[in-house]
C-alpha cells in the first residue's frame, strides 16, 4: 500500500491541477497560501485594474471572486469544487487564488491554490497544483512554476521548457520527485463538456518525473502529456491526461458563472 501511494505521487508531480483526487493523497500542509479567507464578492474586476489581454489570456480558473467551478475525473469518479477566493493585480499581471475541496472515501480534503496569469497572457503553474490534502504527506520544497507562453507566441511555434522539483515527506519518510517537462500549443478544438461546448485552445505539456530518496524499492519513472483545454478568458474546461499508462480526464461539470470568455 505504501510503495502504491508514494508512485502516485510521481504521477501527480507530472500531471498538474486535479490529478491528486485520483488517489486522495498530496500535501496536508507546507501549501503557499494556505488558510487564506475564502469570503467572496460579487465584483468581478475588484483589483484587476491594468491588467491586459483579459479576454485571450490564459487562466486556470475564472478571474471573478466568489466563482465556483466543479470538475469530475474520470479515473475514480470524484468530483472536485474550485471557489475563486481572491483576485488581485500587480505589474505581473493576474493572480487568482482558489480553495480546491475534494472528496474520497467520505473524507473532504482542502487547500489553496494560486495562479498567474501574465500581463502578456501567458500561465504560471505552481509544480505542486493537483496534490489534494491528505494525513501522512507534507509537501516541504518546490521548484519553480511550469511556464506557459501567451497564445499568440504558441500559436507561432513557440515551446517552453525547464525542469522543477517537490520535495516532501510522506508517514516521516523523505522524497523527492524531479521532473523535465516541455510545454506546446495544439491548436483550437471545439470541446464538450457537461457544462458547455466552447472553443478552447489546448496546451499540451509533456513531462519525465523521477522520484529518489525514498527508502525501498526504486519508484518507476513517469513520463506522459497532459493537454489542459482553456478557454481563453475563462479557464480550464478539460484535461487528458496520459501517463506512463494512468489515462484519465477531467470534465468542467458545473459552473455558477457562465462558461464564456472574459
Amino acid at each position: 500500500m505504501q510503495k502504491a501511494l508514494v508512485r502516485v505521487v510521481g504521477w501527480l508531480a507530472v500531471a498538474g491541477l486535479v490529478v491528486g483526487a485520483a488517489a486522495g493523497c498530496g500535501p496536508s500542509d507546507g501549501q503557499p497560501d494556505a488558510g487564506r479567507d475564502s469570503s467572496a464578492s460579487a465584483d468581478p474586476t475588484a483589483s484587476t485594474a491594468g491588467v491586459v489581454h483579459r479576454s485571450s489570456g490564459l487562466y486556470m480558473y475564472p478571474r471573478v471572486k466568489g466563482a465556483v467551478l466543479s470538475y469530475h475525473n474520470s479515473l475514480v469518479d470524484t468530483r472536485t469544487t474550485y471557489t475563486v477566493t481572491d483576485v488581485s493585480a500587480d505589474a505581473a499581471g493576474e493572480r487568482v487564488r482558489v480553495n480546491e475541496s475534494t472528496t474520497v472515501g467520505g473524507q473532504t480534503t482542502s487547500v489553496v491554490r494560486s495562479y498567474l496569469t501574465t500581463a502578456a497572457g501567458g500561465l504560471r503553474i505552481d509544480p505542486t497544483a493537483g496534490l489534494a490534502s491528505s494525513p501522512g504527506y507534507k509537501l516541504v520544497d518546490r521548484g519553480e512554476d511550469y511556464v506557459v507562453p501567451p497564445i499568440a507566441e504558441l500559436e507561432a511555434g513557440k515551446t517552453s521548457t525547464g525542469k522543477t522539483f517537490t520535495k516532501f515527506t510522506i508517514n516521516g519518510q523523505a522524497g523527492r520527485v524531479d521532473t523535465t517537462y516541455s510545454i506546446k500549443g495544439v491548436g483550437y478544438r471545439t470541446v464538450s463538456v457537461p457544462a458547455a461546448t466552447v472553443q478552447a485552445y489546448g496546451v499540451a505539456l509533456t513531462s519525465t518525473s523521477v522520484t529518489s530518496e525514498l527508502v525501498g524499492p526504486k519508484i518507476p519513472d513517469v513520463t506522459g502529456t497532459v493537454t489542459y483545454w482553456i478557454l481563453p478568458g475563462f479557464g480550464a474546461v478539460k484535461q487528458e491526461h496520459d501517463l506512463s499508462g494512468l489515462i484519465l480526464t477531467v470534465d468542467l461539470i458545473a459552473s455558477s458563472l457562465p462558461v464564456a470568455s472574459a
